[in-house]
């Protein structure tokens, strides 16, 4: 799930993102709600009159009270009223997503101003909020908008032809850009913060209620084979934070799964919803293999669904590539794979 922290004021060298006020309307309306050139290949009409920009405004205010709304205004520094607005204008808590939207007065246009104003808000919106993927459209008609997006890393997805309808220019093709938060930490070289792997004590299993819901029914059964011993439970923390859960089974009702003294099960594997794309699992999974290698196995399996691309990757990048069996229980089709430790 999303961190959701409403617009909060962004400083970069040259800007300030802050939240609109009611005060606001004049310089918007003379600035860029009002110029034709700015919203020639917008999907909203010219202001016409600072009223239709005061009552604008007076909405968004209102809609500040939201923690899930982001809606800033861009002012330089050194010229003390807003030049233009970016906007996350679609955002999902399911799917971790959002788009953006933003404009600017044209007698800012080919300074950086705008590349500037995204690269802050991208960042705030992944390491923050922690969203997993931004996308944002431009009309084919202005490859300037495209152009800031490639600077900050967004990569060209496609265009959805006639996708929007402006009523001076017709039906319009939209061109879509993207990034992910794998991508974007990737680019920006930022690397994890300091962090510890750990083993799970019982004491502390009520702890993993900041990874994933411990009421869930099958949660006993996991604590007792915690208890037992036959579970190993491994923690991914930051700063005490528990943001990932690892677990090999020393023994599982399952042949395919568990050869005693030679194949050990790797039975679980999650991470924070909000931390995702950080490479928590990959860490999680290092640590896992170089235990069960060291207390002496030789082969490890792990049961993955066929519908979950993401872990069939990971495990496949990281040596799980036989298939032992392909079956289907009541959760849908899955796999198990081995790996041998070398």
């Amino acid at each position: 799930m999303l961190t959701h922290k409403g617009t909060v004021t962004l400083n970069t060298k040259r800007l300030i993102l802050r939240r609109f006020t009611a005060a606001d309307a004049d310089a918007m309306f003379k600035n860029w709600a009002n110029d034709p050139e700015v919203t020639k290949f917008l999907t909203w009409p010219l202001h016409g009159k600072v009223e239709n920009t005061q009552g604008l405004l007076n909405i968004w205010c209102e809609r500040y009270e939201s923690p899930n709304c982001y809606n800033w205004a861009i002012e330089l520094r050194d010229f003390g009223e807003p030049i233009g607005s970016i906007e996350v204008v679609d955002v999902s808590d399911t799917h971790m997503r959002c788009e953006i939207g933003y404009c600017m007065s044209k007698a800012y246009w080919s300074q950086g101003i705008m590349s500037e104003a995204l690269s802050a808000v991208l960042s705030f919106l992944f390491l923050e909020v922690g969203v997993n993927r931004i996308q944002a459209k431009h009309d084919t008609r202005n490859p300037a908008s495209g152009r800031v997006m490639a600077k900050n890393g967004m990569q060209l997805e496609g265009i959805l032809r006639e996708f929007s309808y402006h009523e001076t220019l017709d039906f319009c093709d939209i061109v879509v850009y993207s990034i992910l938060r794998r991508e974007f930490l990737q680019k920006r070289k930022i690397a994890m913060p300091p962090h510890e792997i750990i083993r799970l004590e019982p004491q502390n299993w009520h702890k993993c209620g900041n990874i994933w819901n411990i009421s869930r029914p099958e949660a006993q059964k996991w604590f007792d084979e915690l208890v037992s011993g036959n579970r190993i439970v491994f923690i991914y923390t930051e700063n005490g934070e528990y943001l990932g859960e690892a677990s090999l089974m020393l023994e599982e009702n399952d042949s395919d799964y568990t050869i005693p003294g030679r194949r050990i099960y790797f039975s679980r594997l999650i991470v924070k919803a909000s931390e995702s794309g950080r490479g928590i699992g990959s860490a999680l999974i290092d640590c896992v293999l170089g235990v069960a290698k060291e207390i002496g196995y030789r082969e490890i399996s792990v049961g993955v669904d066929k519908v979950n691309i993401g872990a069939l990757k990971l495990y496949r990048k990281n040596g799980f590539n036989t298939v032992i069996f392909e079956g289907e229980d009541e959760a849908g089709e899955y796999y198990k794979l081995l790996k041998t430790l070398e």
